[in-house]
């Protein structure tokens, strides 16, 4: 349950990225579109990092869990 919560407030920043940099940034001419990019590309970053922690630290199955 609380991987499905976590992965659904994921979802919702990297969505709320996108939003910002569609709206504020690549809709406007005379603003530069790099600062729109640069917010998703921090949100994509963050989100694949922490599923390379969370994935990357799993123990091997022949490691005991509570040893």
């Amino acid at each position: 349950m609380f991987l499905i919560v976590l992965l659904v407030v994921a979802i919702g920043i990297l969505t709320g990225g996108v939003f910002i940099m569609v709206e504020r940034f690549l809709n406007d001419d005379e603003l530069d579109a790099y600062p729109g990019i640069a917010v998703f590309a921090s949100n994509m970053l963050i989100f694949f990092a922490a599923f390379v922690m969370r994935f990357g630290t799993l123990p091997d199955e022949d490691e005991e869990l509570y040893s």
